[in-house]
């Protein structure tokens, strides 16, 4: 037996008697039709390395190991990861704390826990594995994240590029719940994994957008064609906590409520090795300039057009989380807290912001603009002012 398959066997043993204990014989029926004398050898390696206990021809797994927690306060990455405010041109949901309190729970429980991982745009979980002394790596695209969990184990990492030189036994993602950042992840994650290694990826729920089921079905074909096999959906077991863009677009709506969204967990396998096409940049990816004023982060469109009509003209707020909306391409400035406008000149701000951020006053930036009208003199030392106050502590 090669062993390559022994593992696999050995690996199916465990995942047979994760759901309780089995006699010998009942486990051979559910092994995926390995045969039994390659079973039982499994079966008396896992029992001499300590995984499974053997007793009276029945077999159950030993319990799991848990990791020695790592040295460190991981509530000070955690405070350090609140105050880089998550923004809707990143799309960023963050699982709550009890989501990643039970993910951690089920990868100790699944004996992962030892497992090399690889987080994939989960930095929140990412903290909390390493606190657990998870051996784990996080791959985040948003430098802001990176720089505030200062471990050297989150990289800033453009998934669109391939990651150089690890192979991983488990990677959880949690992707933009649309088909392209599908797509990305669950071809950096075939590519990173070792044979039989899973993955945990968060799939949109089924009424997420009218498209949601023909989007599910994509991501499941996406995944089969990159060589996973689907063992297990687990509906709306993670929860996310409601960032401050979305309560505000819902307040405007005339909506109250707190910790609303669910994310249904896919638990997917690599049965073998299928390269996948060329991956292309979402068509929203690379788009803007990011500013940050204390924990508020500007998003500003690259570029310098110039545009007729007024410096700042503030957009309805309700509609512009969802990627769906009309709005979302009339945005040149979006900050986290969903205060969105169409720029007439984006050179200029660009300028005023930067300025901002360095330390020049408000005021001292509007006397020194070129000449604009009243309205827009009034109106950009309004936002100036706003994320001047941001940036000493208080709020916009």
């Amino acid at each position: 037996m090669g062993l390559l398959y022994q593992d696999r066997v050995r690996r199916q043993v465990v995942a047979a008697l994760e759901h309780g204990a089995l006699c010998v014989c009942d486990l051979f029926a559910k092994t995926q039709g390995a045969f039994p004398q390659d079973v039982k050898q499994a079966l008396d390696d896992l029992v001499t390395e300590g995984t499974v206990v053997l007793a009276n021809g029945t077999a159950t797994l030993a319990a799991p190991a848990r990791p020695s927690a790592c040295p460190g306060d991981p509530s000070l990455a955690l405070r350090a990861l609140d105050r880089v405010e998550p923004h809707p041109v990143d799309y960023d949901w963050r699982f709550s704390p009890g989501t990643i309190e039970w993910l951690a729970t089920e990868f100790v429980s699944r004996h992962l826990s030892r497992a090399r991982w690889a987080c994939l745009g989960t930095p929140t979980l990412f903290v909390h594995l390493r606190a657990l002394g998870f051996d784990a790596v996080l791959y985040e695209r948003n430098r802001s994240i990176v720089e505030a969990i200062r471990d050297g184990r989150a990289i800033c990492q453009d998934l669109t590029l391939p990651v150089p030189g690890r192979s991983f036994d488990a990677v959880v993602a949690d992707p933009p719940w649309y088909a392209d950042y599908y797509k990305i992840f669950l071809s950096r994650a075939s590519e990173i994994l070792v044979d039989d290694g899973f993955l945990f990826l968060a799939v949109l729920p089924r009424l997420t957008r009218p498209s949601a089921c023909a989007d599910r079905l994509d991501v499941q074909r996406t995944a089969l064609a990159l060589g996973f096999e689907i063992c297990e959906v687990r509906p709306a077991t993670l929860a996310y906590d409601t960032p401050a863009f979305e309560k505000r677009s819902l307040e405007n709506a005339g909506v109250a409520c707190k910790q609303w969204r669910r994310g249904d967990l896919f638990v997917l396998q690599r049965v073998w090795n299928e390269a996948g096409a060329p991956l292309v940049q979402p068509d929203d990816y690379g788009l803007w300039q990011e500013y940050a004023f204390g924990s508020v982060r500007v998003k500003v469109r690259r570029g310098s057009v110039k545009k007729k009509g007024a410096l700042l003209m503030r957009l309805p707020e309700a509609t512009l989380v969802s990627r769906r909306s009309p709005l979302r391409p009339d945005v040149d400035l979006w900050t986290s807290q969903n205060d969105a406008y169409r720029v007439g000149d984006l050179d200029l701000l660009h300028r005023v912001l930067r300025e901002l951020q360095a330390g020049i006053s408000p005021q001292q930036l509007v006397d020194e603009l070129p000449t604009v009208n009243d309205d827009d003199q009034a109106s950009l030392a309004c936002l100036l002012l706003n994320l001047w106050n941001a940036r000493l502590g208080g709020q916009p």
